[in-house]
Formats: structure tokens, C-alpha cells, sequence
């Protein structure tokens, strides 16, 4: 769930859908096929703005079809729950990043470098870190914090859709994931990205719960706590 979090946060679990079970991943695994679909704007999100997302969704999908990586991810196949996914992440940050996004996905394009093979790659410790901003490892800390909160207030959701915050050595746990991304932004980007979480943070705010607030409510949740509620359930085997 990036924010990356949640959603760039990120276990798995059958999210009960109109078509039925599905599975969710929450951060970066966004592996799962599902059925082309219309979404209304979500609350909070302007035309301006939801152009820039898609804009943004558009250039991650173009690179993340072409990733070749130790993880195959069926989401490859699947545009629409990759945009689903991601999106929920995405209307979290502020027009300025998405735009400021938008120009390091075409700069690197234009370089004939693939973002998304990057993060993977950084994930299995395949190249060398490609940003050393020493913003990311305070990001990195503010976003645990959020994950925290996350598993403690839905212990379920936490469970089934998020990745796990202990080390697993194998570069899928929440920091390396998380930092692996971050490492594949500009500057700039980073910056901003810093600002969001930091206001966010200020204000008492979670982006993890909010992005993964949005997710489960594409899925037919009414809340977090409604899918909380029923994962719950499923996981006590009722």
C-alpha cells in the first residue's frame, strides 16, 4: 500500500469483492488479476489532480510490464488492479508530487531506465543503491510509525494485506520495500514526498490508514474497520 505504504505499505488475504473473494496485496505486491471496472472520482480528488494520477499510473504501468524480476507478479497481466492498487496510494500524495513524479518516470524513460526494474532489482540486492538522500531514512521512520498504528487499530487487515515490519532477509519486509522505492525518485520528489508525510504526521494523520481506507472501499468495504470486522472472522475460521 507506498503509502507506498500502505500502499507504500504493504501478507495477503481473500478481500471480498462484488465478484467475489479476491486477493489484495497491500504496498507493492500488486499481483493479483481482476476484471476491467469504472470508478467514480474518489472523495477528495479533483479532475486536475486524478489527470496527473493517471498520467503517473499510465508511465508505472508501461515500465512495470516490462519488469523482469526473481518475483513474477500476475499483476502484470492485470492493468486494472495495478491501477486500483497504486491508486489508492497515489490519491494520498499532493498534486505537486504527482506532477514532480510524472518528470522523473519521463526523465528516466527518456534515459531508457525502467523505475519499477530498478526497485525490484534494489529489492533483491541486485545493483547498488540508486539514491542516498538522507530524507528517505526519515520517511522511512515516520511510515513504521504509521504501520504501527496501522496493525494496532486493524490487527486483521494488518495481517492479511500488508507487508510484515520484521527483517525477512529476502528484501520483501515494509523498509526495504519502502526504501527500495524511494530510492527510485528524484530529488525533488523526495522532498515533497517528505513534506506530505510530515504535515500528514503534524496533523495526526495516518496516510497508511487513509490509502488503505481507499483501497478496501474500491473492494465493496464500507471502512478499514468493516473489512477488519469480516477478515477477522475469516482468519477465527466463523
Amino acid at each position: 500500500m507506498g503509502s507506498n505504504g500502505a500502499v507504500s505499505s504493504s501478507g495477503q488475504t481473500g478481500l471480498k469483492e462484488a465478484g467475489g473473494p479476491v486477493v489484495i496485496k497491500q504496498g507493492a505486491k500488486e499481483d493479483d488479476p481482476m476484471v476491467e471496472v469504472t470508478v467514480a472520482l474518489p472523495a477528495g480528488i479533483g479532475r486536475e489532480k486524478r489527470a496527473v494520477l493517471d498520467e503517473v499510473l499510465a508511465l508505472e504501468w508501461d515500465m512495470f510490464q516490462r519488469v523482469r524480476s526473481n518475483r513474477p507478479a500476475p499483476c502484470q497481466s492485470a492493468p486494472e488492479r495495478f491501477r486500483m492498487i497504486r491508486g489508492s496510494l497515489f490519491e494520498t500524495w499532493t498534486e505537486r508530487m504527482l506532477a514532480s513524479y510524472v518528470k522523473d518516470l519521463e526523465d528516466a524513460a527518456a534515459c531508457g531506465r525502467n523505475l519499477l526494474s530498478e526497485k525490484y532489482a534494489r529489492m533483491d540486492n541486485l545493483i547498488p543503491p540508486r539514491n542516498t538522500n538522507p530524507v528517505i531514512d526519515q520517511i522511512v521512520e515516520l511510515e513504521i510509525k504509521w504501520q504501527s498504528e496501522l496493525r494496532e487499530r486493524y490487527p486483521a487487515l494488518y495481517e492479511c494485506c500488508c507487508r510484515r515490519m520484521e527483517a525477512t532477509g529476502n528484501g520483501n519486509d515494509f523498509s526495504v520495500y519502502l526504501r527500495c522505492e524511494l530510492e527510485t525518485y528524484g530529488d525533488n520528489t523526495l522532498w515533497l514526498y517528505y513534506e506530505n508525510v510530515r504535515t500528514a504526521d503534524d496533523r495526526k494523520e495516518n496516510l497508511a490508514i487513509e490509502s488503505l481506507q481507499r483501497l478496501v472501499r474500491k473492494t465493496g468495504y464500507r471502512d478499514a474497520k468493516h473489512a477488519d470486522s469480516y477478515l477477522s472472522e475469516r482468519l477465527a475460521g466463523i
